[in-house]
Parts: C-alpha cells; sequence; structure tokens
C-alpha cells in the first residue's frame, strides 16, 4: 500500500485500500458484518478515488501510514491502541473527507441545531 502511496497510483492504492479492509473485516469472525461492509463501503471507496484522490491532493503516504499503525495495533491484540490508533485515523479521514466535499461540491450544514434555533429567535 505504501509504495502504490509513494508512486501515486491510485488505482492500486484503491485496491490496497479495499483488501486492507476486508482482512479487517475478516479478521472480526462475523461473515455477515463482512458482507454488509463490502456492500456499503466498496461503492464508497470507489467514489472517493474516482472524484477525490484523482483530483486533490490528498496525503496518500499518511494515509498508508495510518493503516499500517491500525494493522500492526489490531493484530498486536492491544483493544486500547487499536481503538486509539483508529481513532487518530479517523481524524485524519475527516480532513480529506472535508476537502473531498468541497472538490466535490457536497455540502453539509455544520450548524448544529442549537445553533439554527438561536438564529432564528434572533430573527
Amino acid at each position: 500500500m505504501f509504495r502504490t502511496a509513494t508512486k501515486r497510483d491510485t488505482d492500486a492504492f484503491w485496491k490496497h485500500d479495499i483488501e486492507f479492509h476486508r482482512i479487517l473485516w475478516n479478521y472480526a469472525g462475523n461473515p455477515y458484518l463482512t458482507r454488509a461492509l463490502s456492500q456499503i463501503t466498496i461503492p464508497l471507496f470507489a467514489f472517493w478515488t474516482l472524484c477525490v484522490v484523482r483530483n486533490t491532493d490528498v496525503d496518500l503516504e499518511a494515509q498508508a501510514k495510518s493503516h499500517e499503525r491500525i494493522a500492526q495495533a489490531v493484530f498486536s491484540g492491544d483493544k486500547k491502541e487499536a481503538q486509539r490508533v483508529t481513532y487518530q485515523s479517523m481524524r485524519l479521514e475527516e480532513v480529506g473527507l472535508n476537502r473531498g466535499r468541497e472538490f466535490c461540491g457536497i455540502h453539509r450544514n455544520q450548524r448544529s441545531l442549537r445553533d439554527r434555533k438561536a438564529q432564528s429567535s434572533e430573527d
């Protein structure tokens, strides 16, 4: 995965990314979870690759390193470390997702319900 990231080979990176997630899903030992996540995630990954990775400067090397840290923690059996590095990775992903939303023209209303109510009462 890291080699494809350094070469910025997005097609190969996508394939490694999918395989990484399939290995983790299978490791959980729940075939229903694996099937459900495959049905949901693979189209999302395809969209992400086509729309964002190919057209923006998403840091694939950081993504690959993040995946490596998760794999090491999960397969070591250290649940707390696996949870910590996974959350850390999700924060990295959120930055990329926000960039991707902007690039693809997908906007998310980030104002909370409380903020909207406050705005309404001011009007």
